[in-house]
């Protein structure tokens, strides 16, 4: 997202760069349009990574969701069994 919202002005900088500098020669020409397209190919690649890396956090937050979910039901149950135990301690202890 960040390498998105930055590509475009720093390309368009570069291009606009290159235009008032002007360039004397044809070579010169072709190698700042080399480098503006190595620059696009780093963004692309930039946006990419971070795209995965959005899809890896949010697996990673529905596994901590259910695993918090898993962990609230087990803690119900250890909680149910204790105060049974409880009761049955207690009736254990009047008879």
């Amino acid at each position: 997202m960040l390498a998105k919202k930055f590509a475009a002005p720093l390309i368009l900088a570069v291009a606009l760069g290159g235009g008032l500098v002007g360039c004397s020669s044809t070579k010169e020409k072709e190698s700042m349009n080399a480098r503006l397209d190595g620059i696009a190919a780093d963004a692309k690649a930039a946006a990419a990574s971070a795209e995965s890396a959005k899809a890896s956090a949010a697996a990673a937050a529905r596994a901590a969701a259910e695993a918090k979910a898993m962990a609230a039901d087990a803690k119900s149950t250890a909680e149910a069994t204790d105060e049974k135990l409880n009761r049955m301690f207690k009736k254990s202890m009047y008879k």
